[in-house]
């Protein structure tokens, strides 16, 4: 027992001093004002003492994409008593929190998966780094999945923080179907998820950026940025999509029920709606899932489970280091 404890002790300094760098790092990015944070740092320094919907509708048009009330109200409170930086460090501070606490609340080996994803995962430092808003939002749900008696609440605010948290209620709505047709066959079941990503897959490139316009209408110039983009998006779409499919051989071979039950109907939610929404970043929410599965798995001692650890700790890690070589001004 005494052996555990010192462990759990080491353990638990490690993952302070790894969050303490992640937060120095993702920090220097941010006073760098690194991609969205420009517009993020400019829409903080717009806040005067107008009307707070006057200030809203301002703040609005700086990060020009529009902005959920709750990330705006943060920035209105904090706005003459912090700096920008200074508010997005806590904010920062609130996110690793609730990583941490929904990952000791659901999984055994929670120090270790936490250590291991500040070590190598893309998407945390993304988090940490630039898209705020979102950050925010999913803070508040992964403390609404670990909360008892303000889940309502703590729901209503990741969505007003974000609306692509209402992915969640969608997702609550696919679990509802796929209850209705588990009674069908379990070929229904186990095929139908291939089936929807073939679908998508194929529907991508037949609808992409209306052919008619794109390639026939565009001066040559225009059509080779186009194809450029094109290959980029294209590229993550066949990654993701294969490595969906053997996720789906992997569970269906070591027969995984419960992660089955968890995985297919997430699966079609966040693929369909990020045809919709930026495609990369709602990806890499489910690879982050994916991985924090399969590695508890492994470290459960279950070996097999390397099979999707490996590839997704080497694909993050490559992500991570061109992430902060871009985002530190270090190319």
């Amino acid at each position: 027992m005494l052996i555990k404890s010192n462990y759990n002790f080491y353990l638990y300094m490690i993952a302070i001093v790894l969050s303490i760098g992640a937060l120095i790092i993702s920090n220097a990015i941010v006073i760098n004002d690194f991609d969205d944070n420009l517009y993020y740092h400019l829409a903080f320094n717009h806040i005067d003492n107008m009307l707070i919907l006057e200030n809203y509708n301002q703040f609005k048009l700086d990060i020009g994409h529009g902005a959920e009330p709750i990330y705006f109200l943060f920035n209105y409170i904090f706005k003459d008593v912090i700096e920008f930086n200074s508010l997005i460090l806590i904010i920062n501070i609130f996110f690793l929190y609730s990583v941490f606490n929904v990952l000791k609340k659901f999984f055994k080996y929670y120090l270790l998966i936490y250590i291991i994803l500040l070590l190598s995962n893309n998407y945390i430092y993304v988090l940490l780094s630039d898209p705020h808003r979102v950050k925010l939002a999913i803070s508040f749900f992964l403390l609404y999945l670990v909360s008892v008696r303000y889940k309502s609440i703590l729901l209503i605010l990741s969505i007003l923080t974000h609306f692509q948290m209402l992915i969640f209620i969608v997702y609550k709505f696919m679990i509802l179907i796929f209850d209705k047709i588990k009674d069908k066959g379990s070929f229904l079941l186990s095929n139908l998820q291939i089936f929807v990503l073939l679908c998508f897959f194929i529907l991508y490139y037949i609808t992409y950026d209306s052919f008619g316009y794109t390639y026939i209408y565009l001066p040559i110039y225009n059509k080779i940025v186009v194809y450029s983009d094109t290959f980029k998006i294209n590229l993550n779409t066949v990654v993701f999509t294969w490595f969906y499919i053997y996720y789906i051989c992997y569970i269906h071979y070591f027969k995984l029920n419960n992660t089955q039950k968890l995985f297919y109907p997430l699966l079609i939610v966040l693929f369909s709606i990020s045809f919709i929404l930026n495609f990369y970043r709602i990806q890499l929410l489910l690879l982050i899932l994916i991985f924090v599965i399969e590695l508890n798995r492994l470290f459960d001692g279950k070996r097999y489970a390397v099979l999707i650890v490996l590839p997704l700790i080497i694909y993050n890690f490559y992500n991570l280091v061109k992430f902060l070589i871009k985002g530190l001004g270090l190319e």
